[in-house]
């Protein structure tokens, strides 16, 4: 294991890049910029707390786990239930994916093309959080760690 963190915060979904035109030209800017800035001294400052401050440029695999607020309009009994259950409601999941990948950027890794795997969920919980653990990844076979033989992804990638 490279690294593994979690942020008690609600997760952020990437927005879209945004354009505008100014003295006749395009401008391309991410809305998030400031977001995205505090999120990464979140990283440091977790990652720094388990004394790991080198980025890395092997394959990686990243799990993420993004606990997502059960409605406080619902009934406790059925927030009780819905808590650990798949969350399948806006944002995607890739949003948040991609945000979060983004932001490691020089802080785990020297670059996001090295991320060769991603398992990442979205679940409901009492309380947001952001949960991610990133490994290096030295040959196909470490699959076997995170991928399930009767899973159908893990028999199309490995035959």
């Amino acid at each position: 294991m490279l690294v593994k963190f979690r942020l008690d915060e609600k997760p952020i979904p990437k927005a879209r890049h945004r354009t505008r035109l100014c003295k006749n030209k395009v401008i391309t800017y991410d809305p998030q910029h400031e977001e995205k800035m505090n999120t990464r001294k979140k990283i440091k400052a977790a990652i720094s707390r388990k004394r790991v401050l080198k980025t890395c440029d092997e394959t990686l695999h990243v799990n993420m786990c993004f606990g997502i607020q059960t409605p406080r309009s619902l009934s406790t009994k059925l927030k009780n239930t819905l808590n650990g259950q798949a969350c399948d409601k806006r944002p995607d999941l890739d949003n948040y994916v991609k945000y979060y990948l983004d932001a490691m950027i020089g802080i785990v890794y020297t670059d996001d093309n090295i991320i060769a795997s991603v398992f990442a969920r979205k679940i409901y919980s009492p309380e947001p959080y952001v949960e991610i653990e990133v490994v290096k990844l030295k040959n196909l076979k470490n699959f076997r760690k995170w991928y399930n033989e009767e899973d159908f992804m893990y028999n199309e990638m490995c035959n």
